[in-house]
């Protein structure tokens, strides 16, 4: 008989190490195109915003849900703004960088969000937007199994898709590339729990045994795309 496998907190708490190591790695992404400056991400749960604050970065982050505020204030030290991008308000190109990781597949227009985004962007200045790949083998493969089909994923987009949004915006699109993550070996077990739809019981004792939960692998299975794209200097 299938087990019901269902959402894991303490999977993803113990995995919140690991997600240093995957915000390193997007924060030395936008420093490799941008300069140090002004850096607003929506969507935040602190843990990006304090990498890029130690990093000399002037962060403002934005959240709606209260808990994940507070969450924020208890273990990074960081006030996130309660608001969405509408409500914040901010005057016209007020930042260097906009962060949208895993946003943009949640809210009820795309379109609309990445408009206002370039209206509070700078004249040159980044927006950085990640989202699921709809256009991977693993949605083909896998159908209603694949990880990223959740109830409140409203939109999907592929490298084309998402490029042809923000250009008809009015973005300047630098590059649309699929992207990868660092996970714990435990996690990965997880995954394959959820594609099976059953207990592994074996892997689990196997990685036990060998001492290979925590261990830390770099997986790019192509179903993420992360867009760089710019406000155009005039």
């Amino acid at each position: 008989m299938r087990a019901t496998l269902q959402y894991r907190p303490d999977l993803e708490e113990a995995e919140r190490a690991v997600r240093d190591r995957f915000w390193r790695e997007r924060l030395a992404r936008i420093e490799r195109v941008a300069a140090r400056g002004r850096l607003l991400e929506i969507g935040s749960d602190g843990q990006f915003l304090r990498l890029a604050a130690a990093s000399g970065w002037s962060v403002t982050g934005l959240q709606p849900d209260a808990a994940t505020c507070a969450d924020a204030a208890a273990r990074f030290g960081l006030e996130l703004q309660p608001v969405t991008l509408g409500e914040a308000a901010f005057p016209d190109a007020s930042f260097d960088v906009v962060a949208l990781f895993h946003v943009i597949e949640h809210v009820p227009s795309p379109r609309a969000l990445c408009r206002e985004v370039l209206r509070v962007l700078r004249p040159g200045g980044a927006l950085f937007a990640e989202t699921p790949n709809v256009d991977t083998l693993w949605f083909r493969v896998l159908g209603p199994r694949w990880r990223q089909l959740i109830p409140d994923h409203y939109w999907f987009f592929s490298p084309t898709t998402l490029c042809g949004m923000l250009t008809r915006v009015g973005y300047a699109v630098d590059r649309v590339e699929r992207v990868g993550k660092a996970v714990s070996v435990r996690l990965l077990a997880n995954r394959l729990e959820r594609i099976a739809r059953m207990r592994l019981p074996l892997l689990s004792k196997s990685l036990a045994w060998l001492g290979l939960n925590d261990r830390v692998v770099w997986i790019n299975p192509g179903d993420i795309v992360l867009a760089t794209a710019r406000r155009p200097p005039h």
